[in-house]
């Protein structure tokens, strides 16, 4: 009898461990088109953007900053609604920082309508 026990005890810890293995079927496919390149990680994190018709600042990395400041190497030249361009003051490369990430979504088949 113990026998059996330890067969269904083996054959259940088997079934649980295949399926941790299994991919989630409702996850959308993760699609990077051919020549893109993923853009290196930045020590700059743009948290918000405050913007009024008088009033213009960005935190970055807790810091609040406003056009012409310097922040690390670099100064800020514009904040707009979304993103902030900045300046780095020894490469004279410019940097955007966005808010949200742009997304490229995928079409659907023309065939699938309903």
């Amino acid at each position: 009898m113990w026998q059996a026990k330890a067969l269904i005890m083996g054959m259940l810890v088997a079934a649980s461990a295949s399926a941790q293995q299994l991919s989630d079927p409702t996850e959308p496919p993760r699609v990077l088109e051919q020549g893109t390149k993923v853009a290196p990680q930045t020590s700059l994190r743009l948290e918000s953007i405050q913007w009024t018709e008088n009033l213009r600042v960005a935190r970055i990395n807790g810091e609040r900053l406003r056009e012409g400041d310097t922040y690390n190497n670099y100064k800020i030249q514009s904040i707009g609604m979304d993103q902030v361009t900045l300046l780095n003051i020894r490469t004279n490369e410019q940097l955007t920082l966005a808010m949200f990430a742009k997304v490229k979504q995928l079409s659907e088949p023309k065939g699938n309508r309903s």
